[in-house]
């Protein structure tokens, strides 16, 4: 048997702090489609590492809610579907983010429309002298 802590029922023993606080119910407005539509790259659903970057280009991850957090959000939302989140389901995940962080789901939602989309980020290559400089190409591919 699994050690309990007293005063806990059995299924609480298992899953500590699995209580669910209700979620407030808010209104988000179409401007967060526009950002979702822009992180699900056009198409209608996300999975859970456009979720982790949508929640860290928009500000909303900090030292209270990490990138783990947010993963974890996505898997409460997700649990017991399939693998890719629709807008409501993103709706739901928003106020999950809200409830954590002790923001109000109004100022989630501004974090959210202020979001310019995904921040695309590359590595640039160094210039190399023997492949870019055709003047010290030799043999037939000299000019």
């Amino acid at each position: 048997a699994s050690p309990m802590r007293a005063g806990a029922t059995s299924s609480e023993g298992r899953r500590r702090g699995s209580a669910t606080t209700p979620l407030p119910s808010y209104e988000f407005s179409g401007a967060v489609d526009r950002v979702f539509r822009d992180f699900a790259s056009g198409g209608s659903e996300l999975d859970g590492r456009s979720f982790a970057k949508l929640c860290k280009d928009c500000g909303l991850v900090n030292r209270s809610f990490t990138a783990t957090s947010a993963d974890l959000v996505y898997k409460k939302v997700m649990a017991g579907k399939n693998r890719r989140m629709n807008i409501s389901e993103f709706y739901e995940g928003l106020l999950h983010i809200s409830s954590q962080t002790g923001l109000e789901p109004e100022d989630v939602e501004m974090k959210v429309m202020n979001c310019s989309g995904p921040v695309r980020s590359g590595t640039q290559a160094e210039p190399v002298r023997f492949h870019d400089d055709k003047t010290t190409y030799t043999g037939r591919h000299a000019a």
